[in-house]
């Protein structure tokens, strides 16, 4: 079975993920929606997936990155590229790199289209919550509408206030 993700991401032109500290996490945690968790595989035969403890094959499909100015001062970057993952039933590969990640997926309401994922690992196995020694290295959002639709700039407006 072969899966396609399309959704445009969007992301913050020099921010550093680092910047966002477990204050600001608080801040998001009325917009929480849900948590994935899930490996990824780097290995010279290409890009796993392990997820609910299923493997899949994912295989880039880039397109340009186009710049877009938002609100006059922030600069955005715009990512359709994607990823077809087609289910693996043989062996992954012995020659790899693992990549343990957690995204926590925040949106504004029930029917919005746009979501912010921030992705990150745990310095620690020992967590009395889902914040705690949770480090972010990725931040981005997922648009199922053009950028230049009145509601995608209204919630991503929200969203980068509480981003400071």
């Amino acid at each position: 079975m072969t899966k396609t993700t399309t959704n445009q991401k969007i992301y913050i032109d020099q921010y550093n993920p680092a910047n966002i500290t477990k204050q600001i996490l608080n801040k998001l945690n009325d917009h929480y929606k849900f948590t994935k968790t899930f490996q990824q595989l780097y290995s010279p035969s290409g890009i796993f997936l392990i997820q609910n403890n299923k493997i899949s094959q994912k295989t880039p499909y880039d397109k340009p990155i186009r710049r877009h100015i938002f609100d006059e001062n922030i600069g955005l970057l715009l990512d359709d590229s994607y990823f077809k993952e087609e289910n693996v039933l043989s062996q992954i590969p012995y020659d790899h790199v693992i990549k343990n990640t957690t995204a926590f997926y925040y949106c504004l309401g029930e029917k919005s289209n746009l979501y912010m994922v921030i992705e990150g690992d745990y310095n620690s196995k020992i967590n009395t919550d889902k914040l705690c020694n949770f480090v972010p290295d990725n931040l981005y959002f997922l648009a199922n509408e053009e950028i230049d639709n009145y509601l995608i700039k209204k919630e991503l407006n929200v969203f980068l206030s509480m981003l400071n």
